[in-house]
């Protein structure tokens, strides 16, 4: 079922969440009233969707606004966290020219502040594992991945 986020027309201020199953003829309809109904009901609507939510705002004990990365000894990274979700990843070796320009834009008073990220269900991987650059990986029990046997 397709789920959609809509303005109610009797009661304007309110949100409704409507689908139709199409199979069966039944009708669900939640509705949203009160502060931010309207990205409530978006967020409620995308999550029935396609597994989509909205992880932040002021939905979360913490107030931080920006991502922490975790890094092991020998500085390869090991996670990526907004608050208490756990973010996915790619590490990749930066050229010298484009670290003095990454250092230098952080290093600027403009840098904007995070609040909330869109997280969405992950798709199955086809094979049923892992993969980075479309290769099959196997994630160790220390973090680490390394190529999957074949």
């Amino acid at each position: 079922m397709e789920w959609e986020a809509l303005e109610d027309r009797l009661h304007p201020g309110d949100w409704r969440v409507e689908a139709v199953d199409h199979e069966d003829g039944a009708v669900c309809v939640t509705v949203f009233s009160g502060l931010r109904a309207r990205e409530r009901a978006e967020e409620y609507a995308g999550w029935k969707t396609r597994g989509r939510t909205l992880y932040g705002h002021d939905r979360t004990i913490h107030r931080t606004t920006h991502v922490d990365v975790e890094t092991d000894a020998e500085g390869r990274v090991a996670a990526v966290w907004f608050r208490c979700m756990a973010l996915p990843f790619r590490q990749s070796a930066a050229d010298q020219a484009r670290a003095e320009d990454m250092r230098a834009m952080y290093a600027g008073a403009g840098v904007m502040r995070l609040t909330a990220v869109t997280v969405e269900d992950a798709e199955p991987v086809a094979g049923g594992g892992p993969e980075l650059d479309g290769a099959p990986v196997k994630i160790l029990d220390d973090g680490s991945v390394v190529e999957a046997d074949t």
